[in-house]
């Protein structure tokens, strides 16, 4: 029987979201996602933080990409008045704010906790902006999360890793590194959908190696949201950063130095897929050039980031880059690495911004 080499196998998706401009076209579209219209009215999520899964006359359906959101409803002299608004991927004590107009919201009833419906009746001519957000969420204080990356084709038994992470007490969202699919076909990203159904808590996540297709860049956006983004909770920031062809656009460069300078003197984590350097070093699980990989170490240490998040190597691994603390978690069910003795897992974080201190514990499901 022929042997197939393993490493060409391992590296063949990050050798082929690698050949093209992907990470280019994928920074340009992040740029034109949150926005959607129908039945006169046109609504827009600030910073593209919410993909418009549906709009009709009278019906909006969002996946959000962030604990916070703030819509903007314009209605024309035409439109319908009355919607139903649902949001999806959102944390169960979300409440809506209408910050400025005259709509009106009620309350309907949901069947999931991260879901979350109303009805909206808006004025024609006029403007609404809503805030959706839990009602502590622009306080500083303690709060809790978890990690968890490279789910791929271990989605057929993801819910025990879900279970888990449900019976954590006080978890307020799951954070990913990517590789959430193993080939990135619409159907996958439909199935992990439903899977996430099953977990009480939303999951904010950037792109992977497996989660892009070349020649449609906008299968991630279609789905899940943009590739690189941002947001704050409690005090604390968060930034996503595409890095599926084992480096970085530079446009998303441009936002990750403004994201550090807003972040500044605040508790930061960034996340991102491919770590610059891979501390075990046998599956050439890098950024593909080293200086590409120094200078971002730079970047985050000269901007006081806390704590960094990797995937795409799927074992355990806590490390220092340039005084910067790195977990690199890719324990989803993918090709589990069984030989380092970390098998499925997941982290849970706890962080104090007002302190501007974290405690990081990782917990293997032993298999």
């Amino acid at each position: 029987m022929t042997r197939i080499p393993l490493l060409p196998i391992l590296l063949f998706p990050l050798l082929l979201s690698a050949c093209s401009d992907g990470p280019g076209e994928r920074a340009r579209l992040d740029l034109t996602l949150g926005r959607g219209s129908a039945g006169g009215v046109t609504v827009t999520a600030r910073d593209g933080l919410a993909v418009v899964d549906a709009m009709e006359p009278g019906r909006l359906d969002l996946w959000c990409q962030a604990p916070t959101q703030e819509l903007t409803l314009e209605a024309g002299p035409e439109a319908i008045a009355d919607w139903e608004l649902t949001v999806r991927n959102v944390p169960a004590d979300t409440e809506l704010e209408l910050v400025s107009g005259d709509a009106t919201a009620v309350a309907l009833p949901v069947e999931l906790p991260t879901q979350k419906r109303w009805r909206l009746t808006l004025s024609p001519g006029s403007v609404t902006v809503a805030r959706l957000a839990p009602p502590d969420a622009g306080i500083t204080g303690p709060f809790r999360f978890a990690v968890l990356s490279d789910i791929q084709e271990g989605v057929d038994r993801v819910r025990d890793l879900f279970d888990r992470i449900n019976a954590e007490p006080d978890v307020r969202f799951v954070v990913s590194a990517g590789d959430v699919v193993d080939n990135g076909a619409p159907e996958e990203y439909a199935r992990i959908r439903r899977e996430l159904d099953q977990l009480r808590v939303p999951f904010y996540a950037t792109c992977g190696n497996h989660d892009v297709v070349i020649g449609d860049e906008m299968v991630w956006h279609r789905h899940v949201g943009r590739h690189s983004f941002r947001f704050d909770f409690r005090g604390a920031a968060f930034s996503f950063v595409d890095s599926a062809a084992a480096t970085v656009d530079p446009v998303v460069y441009g936002w990750l130095d403004d994201w550090i300078n807003e972040a500044a003197g605040r508790w930061h984590a960034f996340v991102t897929h491919i770590p610059p350097v891979d501390p075990n070093g046998v599956r050439n699980g890098a950024f593909s050039s080293r200086k590409e990989a120094a200078a971002l170490i730079a970047r985050l240490a000269r901007g006081g980031v806390d704590l960094a998040f990797f995937g795409h190597v799927h074992t355990y691994v806590k490390y220092s880059l340039g005084g910067v603390e790195c977990h690199l978690s890719g324990g989803g069910g993918g090709w589990p690495m069984r030989w380092d003795g970390v098998g499925r897992h997941y982290l849970v974080v706890d962080v104090d911004p007002a302190a501007r201190t974290h405690a990081v514990r990782m917990v293997d499901i032993g298999e």
